[in-house]
């Protein structure tokens, strides 16, 4: 067992965890969610170590947007990528921007020692003045002392650095085998059977219009009824979903559904879907279907069946990549539900994006160092994060971490590797706990 192994545990991660959230709650309440209309947002932040094992938090940041390509801008002003991880990593860069200034404007850095090529520390005050002129104006710094010698920035000794994340990184890292109860991977299971049957039967009408009319209205319906998170905050299906709600619950991000009724001439085509629906429901392998159409008083005596645990898998809503070879199956059930190790684009409804997943982004800054390309220049060599932390009371696999973050770039990761740590402390502003507030006011 490794060093870092043995000294980053589970109550390290709890206490970074805690750090960040402590320091996320003094923070003003603008642009925060408001809980009393049950909104939710997720938070990543990066912790400092120092040599005497003082910890302290650098950067925090929450989102969970990210823009289609639709609304890129030419003219590159405007940011593409809002998950916490991403604005996280933005706001630690300008941490070591302002902790560079401090060093070459003759100041002490908490971080950084500067040194010229010969691997000695430099005090010249004269020439930090300088390039802190430079790094703060318009003009690059080439951090070239007068002698010749080349100024670069080294991490002081014992200076460590640790990102938390309140929730698994969107992409590969989401994609594990879990626990269902039967009855609701029956539902998903039917569910996504109707659909790819009724979009087979409207496309093979003539009237293209009422087509899309059906298809829209099957599809928002579908959203509305099993409208929940994948573990990386996308839209899909979840267990508590497929459960009989004591009331009708509402929301801000309820889905509002299209209301469409058909007119007369469009009765015999609901006919013919609803013919075809039964006769599929009576294909072998299929016998399920029908107790998954019991109404909800039915459902309601079935809780021995409903506690039956069967495999499924947890998915991101993240995507592959138009190019890839390899494309994800399409439906709920039946494995290998989703490719593992390929490289995804966000998660999202809508307008694509070119931005790929967190898991991605974190696996490349984990190889190429977190500091990126122009912080690298001045570096003597580049800064890997200590640990990765996952919050709690969120899906969390170990072995889908470790195989997203490590095991597909084992060849090339910068090292030692981060330790990677699944903490206890839940985010209280987090999208899980919202719903358990909501369901408890619900049955007040």
């Amino acid at each position: 067992m490794s060093l870092s192994e043995l000294t980053y545990n589970q109550d390290f991660g709890n206490r970074v965890s805690s750090l960040v959230i402590d320091r996320y709650n003094k923070l003003p309440k603008t642009g925060k969610p408001n809980v009393n209309e049950y909104q939710w947002t997720l938070i990543s932040g990066i912790c400092l170590e120092e040599e005497d094992g003082r910890l302290s938090v650098v950067a925090l940041a929450t989102g969970t947007k990210c823009l289609g390509v639709n609304s890129y801008s030419v003219r590159g002003d405007v940011l593409h990528d809002s998950h916490a991880e991403v604005l996280t990593r933005r706001a630690w860069l300008r941490y070591l921007y302002s902790q560079m200034n401090l060093t070459l404007s003759g100041q002490p850095s908490r971080i950084f020692d500067q040194i010229n090529d010969t691997g000695s520390v430099s005090s010249n005050s004269t020439t930090c003045s300088t390039h802190a002129a430079k790094l703060t104006s318009s003009e690059p710094a080439d951090s070239t002392s007068k002698s010749g010698n080349r100024l670069k920035f080294r991490l002081k000794p014992g200076i460590k650095f640790h990102f938390y994340t309140s929730h698994t990184p969107c992409g590969d890292a989401s994609i594990f085998p879990r626990k269902i109860k039967q009855k609701c991977l029956e539902k998903l299971q039917n569910q996504s059977k109707r659909l790819k049957l009724e979009k087979s039967m409207v496309k093979k009408t003539k009237d293209s219009d009422h087509s899309e009319r059906v298809k829209d209205n099957l599809e928002s319906t579908l959203v509305q009824s099993h409208q929940s998170e994948n573990i990386d905050g996308s839209l899909f299906t979840s267990e508590h979903d497929c459960e009989v709600p004591a009331k009708k619950r509402k929301s801000n991000s309820e889905v509002p559904s299209k209301k469409f009724k058909p007119a007369a001439s469009e009765v015999g085509l609901k006919d013919f879907l609803a013919k075809a629906l039964v006769e599929h429901a009576r294909t072998p392998g299929s016998e399920e279907t029908e107790e998954v159409e019991t109404s909800s008083d039915e459902d309601e005596t079935q809780n021995e069946e409903m506690g039956k645990l069967v495999e499924d898998f947890h998915r991101t809503g993240a995507k592959n990549l138009p190019e890839a070879s390899h494309q994800d199956p399409r439906g709920v059930g039946g494995p290998p539900y989703q490719h593992t190790g390929v490289v995804r684009t966000k998660p999202g409804r809508g307008d694509p994006t070119y931005s790929v997943s967190c898991s991605d982004k974190i696996a490349k800054w984990s190889v190429v160092g977190w500091e990126g390309g122009l912080i690298s220049s001045l570096l003597l060599s580049p800064i890997q994060m200590s640990t990765i932390i996952v919050g709690g009371g969120v899906p969390f696999s170990h072995q889908a971490l470790q195989r997203a973050l490590h095991s597909r770039v084992a060849n090339c990761i910068l090292t030692p590797t981060p330790t990677l740590l699944h903490a206890q402390v839940e985010f209280p502003a987090g999208r899980r706990n919202m719903k358990r507030v909501m369901r408890s006011s619900d049955g007040q």
